[in-house]
């Protein structure tokens, strides 16, 4: 796999070995979702099936480590984005319910080098929690993003 750097190669095989639940040197659909949700895609069933049989190109139902390691290149740089943001969100939600509460929110933002107040970032939190909830889901920290002009995912 010249095409990737060693960095790169190494970091996907930790996550291929991480997600082969049976360690046989394969990734069934079940591990694939896994395996696609740790990297943070988050796909319809529909388009899970179709990325596997992409992957898959011996048509066995079986992904090895080179035909993942093969696609990799494949994934936009678009996709890739919205993978980088949906693990920063999954990182940052400590209790793992789905939704970034202040505290996990002021975490997130500290762990890329923001200075807010916590005044601050409860304002930043009414304003995008349309739901008045108090957390923050997926869907709206998301919006935040798309009306600052990342609106790819």
């Amino acid at each position: 796999m010249s095409h990737l750097t060693p960095s790169e190669r190494e970091s996907y095989t930790k996550f291929f070995l991480g997600v082969d639940a049976n360690g046989d040197g394969y990734l069934n659909k079940i591990e694939f979702k896994c395996l696609c949700e740790k990297l943070g895609f988050r796909l319809k069933p529909s388009k899970l099936i179709e990325m596997f049989h992409g992957v898959d190109t011996d048509n066995n139902d079986k992904i090895t480590l080179d035909e993942f390691l093969a696609t990799m290149p494949g994934i936009s740089p678009v996709d890739r984005e919205c993978a980088n943001i949906r693990q920063m969100f999954v990182a940052a939600d400590i209790n793992q319910d789905g939704v970034l509460s202040s505290q996990e929110l002021r975490g997130a933002l500290c762990s890329v080098g923001s200075a807010l107040q916590q005044s601050d970032i409860d304002a930043l939190l009414a304003r995008l929690d349309k739901d008045r909830d108090g957390k923050l889901n997926y869907e709206q920290f998301l919006e935040h993003l798309a009306n600052r002009g990342n609106d790819a995912c």
